[in-house]
């Protein structure tokens, strides 16, 4: 297999892995994240740069928190974003951009969620 995709996939792994000890159920397919009451997130990999001449760089990925309560949105997302602050250690830059709490995110046989985009820059 090629080791760039290993990496990668390695790093969006370890990520869902230290949302996961927080509670919070991820998947970098849009079509399997898991939306529960509890909230989910959506790994989405926008961007690879390559710093070092081993190939090694930077993953830019987008986090989208999602709930399924677009009625009460702003307290569960606001207590998704605290518990992500929490789960993001080293590796991470934390975070790269600004969060955005107005979000909406439609996922595969999901209506229009309630959702906070957050960017984060993994060492990879």
């Amino acid at each position: 297999m090629d080791p760039l995709k290993d990496r990668l996939i390695t790093a969006l792994g370890e990520l869902a892995g230290d949302l996961l000890e927080q509670g919070i159920r991820s998947s970098p397919d849009p079509a399997k994240v898991p939306v529960v009451r509890e909230g989910a997130a959506w790994l989405h990999p926008s961007t690879f740069e390559v710093t070092r001449l081993n190939a090694t760089g930077t993953l830019r990925v987008e986090v989208f928190l999602v709930i399924p309560d677009p009625d009460q949105p702003w307290e569960e997302l606001l207590r998704l974003t605290e518990l992500v602050g929490k789960a993001l250690t080293v590796p991470y830059l934390v975070p790269a951009e600004p969060i955005e709490l107005d979000a909406q995110l439609a996922l595969p046989d999901n209506p229009s969620l309630p959702a906070a985009r957050l960017v984060i820059d993994l060492d990879v």
